[in-house]
């Protein structure tokens, strides 16, 4: 949901909402410190990804 999020032209995420709508559905997701960051790690890296592939068109 994030990287789809990314791929928009509004390339942004709010994560703390994506976290809630997820946790809304499945209520033992996203429990821990660890599983939170990697959420940011893994959006922050594809985010830095997408940014150099457009600036290097």
């Amino acid at each position: 949901m994030a990287i789809r999020s990314l791929e928009t032209p509004k390339r942004s995420v709010d994560i703390p909402q994506l976290v809630y709508y997820v946790r809304r559905g499945r209520a033992s997701a996203v429990q821990t410190k660890e599983q939170y960051e990697f959420i940011y790690k893994v959006a922050s890296m594809y985010a830095a990804k997408i940014t150099n592939l457009s600036n290097d068109n």
